[in-house]
């Protein structure tokens, strides 16, 4: 009976014809003979057998496998090789020799090495037009410099078909067995996809890109969210792996597309940007000292650079009081931290060279400038304000570049951004109140716990320069430091802020820094555990905390350790040389995904500042299929070069396959 239903639902279940699949050009298997089919009622055509096939891919593949094709490929290969080694004889007597073989492969991977370097320095493709030229000139007698043959336009093929869409199959094959989160930067006119996973192959997490999308202006949340998932179907890449998505520059909100994320994973965390709040943060507090500093800055700049002699007096003035010559910078209050601690910086240490050439300027020059900059230096307190800002501000500098280190993961980096805004809190806080209080609790501006301004910290030098001043100052002094504490209580309002440390998730990811799973302070990973349901269940919680405290009071794991180095121990730890089993599987698999969770490193900077380098007018206007195609070379080269880096067979076989593709164009 069973059976007869089986037949009637087989006999009455709708037949359809497969249709061609444009994926199937970038398929290793398919892609170097496979093309549309000539006849309409047919699936794919195979250029070497110049037949039409129909079925579905696994009849392309059979085909492919077939001793027919396989001569077909050969007989074409001898042809190439008569092409490329000038071989003029009858095709009875072509013997291929392995060196001709090799001769042709050493051509190809040249030419895909030199499309890789283009893409490696962000280089015009034009110039592939006249560099093939060049380089067989450096030596005319090389057999396979002789033979390259790369214009512009095959290479844009060898990128966009070869070298790209190996990238892309190699991340989409790890992305496949791997937990990853997404960053989304939609600041540009296109939208920027960037994946972080934990990479088993470097034992270490990697940022990768992953793709750019055009991006209309007009798009909501909904449709952005649409084109994600449109593309992430499109490479086959499991949307349940994925574990958390963070959006940076967002000209968007990601409310609804954190919420139909987390309605296809299970749970789908958003954190805030850590790295990119502390500009912000310091940007905000500078609001609470005189507006005359900045312009203190700007017109000392904008003298000396004025007229060309002023610089070189500046020099002059420098040589006479031995100090090392060094120009002014140019103050940017949009730009990095680092920038403006660097002009800072600048004209902390060119104080005296600085009061002395204004005031041989005011003389000689007689200009009002002149004059005005040279009063407000001789103002101590205004020097103060440069002592101050020249003590914190590369203090937040230091933490920005922790952040920015490719080898930092979130739970590493809140416990930097926790211990400096302790540091902070402390110049003007009850140490007591700041050791005794969680961090998520903290009130900066609770004037209970605040220090007198005369104890307050403001730096050394400040310390020092308040000790030398005349009591005439001493109003303007204590004006100095109520403006300063209302600096320091601003800064810690802006980063508590932007750094949400009552947040569950990031208030339990401290427990994965070493110094901390080796105390006493999180005697169970089950709070962790809970916020990710994904990850684990109540069937699991009992062996997660066995692990976690087998890890906590493991005698060999030394709380010292890099964050990485310290983890990487512990997913390789086992119970015996001969026996294979993991002693932690569960906690092994949970902290590479909390290795994962997203926040913007310098590789994720780097990757954006590449989007937007390729898309410059200045090298000719390149449309979005182009800068994909060189940001995936450039992600391929990322831990070698053009000249090293390591050419499979699957590349080999796309950069065939893509030079077929550019002579086919060539006969049109």
């Amino acid at each position: 009976m069973i059976k007869d239903e089986y037949e009637e639902e087989k006999k009455n279940r709708q037949w359809y014809r497969q249709k061609f699949n444009d994926y199937w050009y970038n398929d290793p298997q398919l892609g170097s003979w496979i093309d549309k089919p000539t006849k309409t009622d047919q699936t794919a055509y195979c250029k070497y057998c110049d037949v039409n096939i129909t079925g579905s891919k696994t009849i392309m593949i059979r085909h492919a496998q077939s001793s027919r094709h396989i001569q077909k490929i050969e007989d074409a290969r001898v042809v190439e090789i008569k092409e490329v080694t000038k071989i003029k004889k009858p095709s009875s007597y072509i013997e291929v020799s392995k060196k001709q073989l090799e001769l042709v492969d050493a051509v190809r991977q040249a030419e895909i090495r030199l499309c890789a370097y283009i893409a490696e320095h962000n280089l015009p493709m034009s110039l592939m037009d006249t560099l093939p030229g060049l380089i067989k000139s450096l030596d005319p007698d090389s057999k396979v410099l002789k033979n390259i043959h790369c214009s512009h336009t095959k290479t844009a093929y060898i990128l966009k078909n070869a070298l790209a869409v190996d990238t892309l199959n190699h991340l989409n094959k790890k992305l496949e067995n791997n937990l990853f989160s997404l960053l989304v930067d939609d600041s540009q006119k296109f939208l920027t996809l960037v994946v972080r996973y934990y990479d088993e192959e470097t034992r270490d997490v990697d940022d990768s890109f992953l793709n750019v999308l055009d991006v209309d202006s007009s798009w909501n949340s909904l449709e952005l969210f649409q084109q994600i998932m449109s593309f992430l179907r499109s490479i086959k890449v499991p949307v349940t792996n994925l574990l958390a998505l963070a959006q940076y520059s967002s000209s968007t909100t990601t409310e609804t597309t954190s919420e139909r994320l987390q309605e296809i994973s299970q749970y789908v965390y958003v954190p805030g940007c850590v790295s990119h709040g502390f500009h912000l943060c310091a940007s905000e507090a500078c609001k609470e000292l005189p507006t005359a500093i900045e312009d203190l800055c700007n017109d000392i700049y904008k003298f000396i650079q004025k007229k060309p002699k002023r610089s070189t007096e500046l020099k002059e003035v420098q040589n006479h009081l031995n100090m090392k010559f060094r120009n002014l910078l140019k103050l940017n209050t949009t730009g990095r931290i680092s920038s403006i601690a660097q002009v800072i910086e600048r004209i902390v240490e060119n104080w005296d060279a600085l009061l002395s050439y204004f005031s041989l300027a005011a003389v000689e020059e007689k200009e009002e400038k002149a004059e005005t900059i040279l009063q407000t230096m001789r103002n101590p307190v205004f020097k103060a304000y440069f002592l101050f800002l020249n003590f914190f501000l590369p203090s937040v500098d230091n933490l920005f570049q922790e952040t920015q280190s490719k080898s930092t993961c979130l739970p590493a980096l809140l416990t930097c951004v926790a211990d400096q805004l302790k540091t902070i809190l402390k110049h003007y806080m009850q140490p007591n109140y700041v050791d005794e209080t969680p961090i998520s609790s903290f009130s900066p501006e609770d004037n209970r716990y605040v220090l007198p301004l005369d104890e307050i910290y403001f730096g050394t030098d400040v310390t020092c320069l308040k000790l030398q001043l005349d009591p005439i100052f001493y109003n303007d002094i204590q004006d100095f430091q109520i403006r300063c504490l209302n600096f320091y209580v601003e800064f810690c309002k802006q980063l508590l802020k932007r750094v949400d440390f009552s947040d569950p998730v990031l208030n339990n990811l401290l427990m994965l820094n070493p110094p901390k799973c080796k105390s006493e302070f999180y005697p169970s990973f089950v709070p962790l555990a809970k916020l990710f349901p994904n990850l684990a269940d109540e069937k699991t919680y009992e062996q997660l905390d066995r692990e976690w405290r087998l890890v906590k009071y493991c005698s060999t794991l030394k709380p010292d350790l890099e964050f990485m180095t310290f983890w990487n121990q512990v997913f390789e730890m086992r119970y015996g040389v001969a026996d294979a089993r993991l002693k932690c599987p569960l906690l092994t698999k949970f902290v590479k995904a909390m290795c994962c969770l997203p926040h913007s490193s310098g590789a994720t900077e780097s990757i954006f500042t590449s989007v937007s380098l390729n898309n410059m007018k200045l090298k000719t206007r390149r449309e979005t299929p182009m800068i994909n195609s060189l940001l995936l070379t450039k992600d391929k080269l990322k831990r070698s070069s053009a000249k090293d880096f390591e050419i499979s067979d699957e590349l080999m076989v796309l950069a065939k396959a893509a030079k077929i593709k550019v002579e086919q164009k060539s006969k049109q």
